[in-house]
């Protein structure tokens, strides 16, 4: 992911040879499309980019949308800025 000055988020996807002929490969960035279609308000203003393996073929819609949900989680933890933490308070030099 990374963070994109315009409005709303854009989606990659790559899949490779590995995951299975042209119709496989085809059904699951359908899937991923959808789950990011339904989950775009998740994306904020981020492009984000979706490398498609070889273990998701098979799998049900509820499952690569749980997995895209979780996936975007992880990533804008680890992305987003996060607050200055508050330590002890020095007391003032005398």
């Amino acid at each position: 992911m990374l963070p994109r000055d315009e409005n709303g988020p854009r989606l990659g996807l790559t899949a490779t040879r590995k995951v299975g002929g042209a119709v496989v490969r085809n059904r699951m960035r359908r899937l991923v499309r959808e789950a990011f279609r339904r989950h775009r308000d998740l994306v904020g203003r981020w492009d984000l980019v979706v490398n498609i393996r070889q273990a998701a073929v098979g799998s049900t819609y509820p499952a690569i949308e749980q997995e895209f949900v979780a996936l975007v989680g992880r990533a804008r933890k680890r992305l987003e800025p996060r607050p200055p933490e508050k330590g002890p308070a020095c007391p003032p030099a005398s």
